[in-house]
């Protein structure tokens, strides 16, 4: 019973990472990712159903119910796991591109906002001291 329980843990935590990871590649056009990670959610899914399937008796409601909370957490770990991969490593290239520009223009706001403050610098120190005092 141990041995299923770990089967479809593992089976289920890396076919839902594979799963999470398939609709984020999806949802960026990346469709050979996507089609891999479909391909291996499906094949550890069956793996994961073999066993699920061993370990639900009847006659055994403590270990059909240890085996059900298992296949929850399995389930959730492995989406929790595979938002997180993809939020790192499933990339839209036009979102990156468009995350550069943006920064490019943030830094080049940044620097025209600090020549003006050092400008408004200069303006007010050569009215105090040039013999222009303000009023």
């Amino acid at each position: 019973m141990i041995a299923n329980i770990a089967i479809t843990f593992v089976s289920l935590v890396v076919a839902n990472v594979c799963s999470a990871l398939m609709v984020q590649a999806e949802s960026r056009n990346r469709a050979h990712l996507a089609g891999a990670f479909e391909g291996g959610w499906g094949l550890l899914y069956i793996i994961a159903a073999k066993y699920t399937l061993v370990g639900i008796n009847v006659h055994d409601p403590l270990g059909t119910t240890i085996m059900l909370v298992n296949v929850f957490a399995g389930n959730y770990f492995g989406a929790y796991l595979g938002t997180k991969a993809g939020e790192r490593w499933v990339h839209d290239h036009q979102d990156l591109e468009r995350d550069d520009r943006l920064a490019e223009t943030e830094a080049a706001l940044a620097l025209a906002e600090m020549a003006l403050r050092e400008l408004d610098g200069e303006i007010a120190h050569h009215h105090t001291y040039e013999g222009h005092e303000e009023e």
